[in-house]
């Protein structure tokens, strides 16, 4: 090989090093300094929602008359009871709203309870919103407010955001309604209607709660908002079908009976309200000869007494 031969390998090397070197020191460097800017960037604009606060708030339109403080009840998601204890503030409102109602009778305060749709309801109501509602009609009443003055619901908001340890802040709604009090009347066309199909529930042996169908939730809310409005009780009948010895079959139902009333009271109703009773075999509603009958014939029908 001639010098000159050399002289162009030797200028071959030297650009093929140079770009080598350049590609490992400059280029690649380079890439991911800027690769490293943009997660930086995206990191940046990627913001968290920030937690909801609700104060605590209820406005008669007609009179002027507010009752609000800075907090409000408190619930962890996908629950429907009240954590924490309630502020000096907060109750104190209450006691000006207990006078309040005392002094209007015509007056009602709707309780609207908020629930995300990603919560899970475990209640034995038709959703978190209106368990949660129901909850606060259970403080409002142990402070001296008749459930004769207050209704409940719920509503559906994805806007409510619970904090990192998955507390909601306020995710309740009052509103103040004006009723009729000459259209109440004894209830008894309303009972009436209730007690023409009443509440029937079957449950499996050992079963530690109730499993409820949306139909059976709503019954339940139903059956609440008549015994609270006019004063009655609900009464749960145990009914077995006419397997085994009848007097044990007496004793059965009626544990039937008070398991049911032992989960209602656990989801918040009042004790006073449910009273238990058991027929054992003598009321089947289906043939005792067919498994399927027997299945029909062991539950609990609840209804107002």
């Amino acid at each position: 090989m001639n010098k000159k031969s050399l002289y162009l390998l030797g200028i071959l090397i030297t650009i093929i090093l140079g770009c080598f070197l350049y590609y490992n020191l400059c280029c690649i460097p380079c890439a991911e300094k800027k690769a490293a800017e943009n997660i930086v960037e995206v990191k940046e604009e990627v913001k968290l929602p920030e937690t909801t606060y609700y104060p605590f708030e209820i406005q008669d339109n007609s009179s002027g008359l507010q009752f609000t403080d800075k907090d409000n009840f408190r619930f962890l998601r996908s629950d429907y009871k009240i954590i924490d204890s309630v502020s000096n503030g907060l109750n104190k409102q209450l006691e000006r709203l207990t006078e309040y109602l005392n002094n209007n009778p015509n007056k009602n305060i709707g309780i609207i309870g908020l629930y995300r749709s990603n919560e899970d309801n475990h209640s034995i109501f038709p959703n978190l919103g209106v368990a949660r509602a129901h909850s606060v009609k259970n403080y409002f009443t142990s402070h001296g407010i008749s459930a004769k003055s207050l209704s409940t619901s719920g509503i559906l908001d994805d806007a409510i955001i619970s904090d990192d340890s998955k507390v909601l802040y306020g995710p309740l709604r009052f509103k103040v309604n004006k009723i009729d009090l000459g259209q109440l009347g004894d209830g008894q066309i309303l009972r009436d209607s209730l007690n023409a199909h009443p509440l029937v529930l079957h449950f499996n042996t050992g079963a530690k709660s109730l499993n409820l169908n949306d139909t059976q939730r709503q019954k339940i809310l139903d059956l609440l908002n008549y015994v609270e409005r006019y004063d009655a009780k609900l009464h749960a009948t145990g009914h077995t079908d006419n397997t085994g010895d009848r007097a044990n079959n007496i004793k059965l139902a009626l544990e039937r009976a008070e398991f049911v009333k032992q989960n209602l009271m656990s989801n918040g109703i009042n004790g006073n309200y449910i009273e238990t009773d058991s027929k054992g075999p003598d009321l089947p509603i289906a043939d005792n000869e067919t498994e399927k009958g027997r299945v029909e014939n062991r539950r609990v029908e609840v209804n107002i007494n």
